[in-house]
């Protein structure tokens, strides 16, 4: 696990936020969070990038902000999704789960699977990570991103701070 503050350049952060944070920006009903069975919990979400093709405009965006980082050595792109949880006066934590079950992609290999959550504001939402016995709580700051290995069970979390809880979700090897 990696925590990078301040993630990319204050003109990209700007740019890209405006552009997602939007009256004006789709985002479509999920009816579960991290598993078809929860039937308790929805987000709101924008598909960006999946099997092999853009699926979105603003593809060409991330392109031009997130996908040139320097730290990101991407040899293929999975999925990007941009989330919108909304807030409620109790914060949720949501199911755990795992992104995607490649076992050809895991630690032991020379060529890993790899997750980028970009927080897009500060609130008191938050991904958590579970590492055996060890739980990490990553709190959603405005520009941070958290890289980390998508096949540990994780859970996101909705916000009570704020409108909701925004981040782009990017998978990779």
């Amino acid at each position: 696990m990696q925590i990078i503050d301040n993630f990319l350049s204050k003109e990209d952060f700007k740019v890209l936020k405006s552009a997602i944070i939007s009256r004006d920006f789709p985002y479509y009903y999920t009816d579960c969070v991290a598993s078809e069975n929860d039937k308790k919990n929805f987000y709101l979400r924008h598909q960006v990038y999946y099997s092999g093709v853009p699926h979105s405009p603003i593809f060409d965006l991330f392109e031009k902000t997130v996908l040139k980082h320097k730290s990101l050595e991407i040899i293929a792109l999975l999925r990007i999704k941009i989330n919108f949880y909304p807030r409620s006066e109790k914060r949720i934590i949501h199911p755990k789960h795992i992104d995607y079950d490649f076992k050809h992609f895991t630690d032991g290999d020379k060529v890993k699977q790899k997750a980028l959550i970009l927080s897009l504001n500060t609130c008191d939402g938050a991904t958590i990570i579970y590492d055996n016995e060890k739980t990490y709580e990553i709190a959603s700051v405005e520009n941070r991103a958290l890289f980390f290995n998508p096949t540990k069970l994780h859970s996101s979390t909705n916000c009570t701070n704020e409108h909701g809880r925004f981040n782009i979700n990017i998978n990779y090897i």
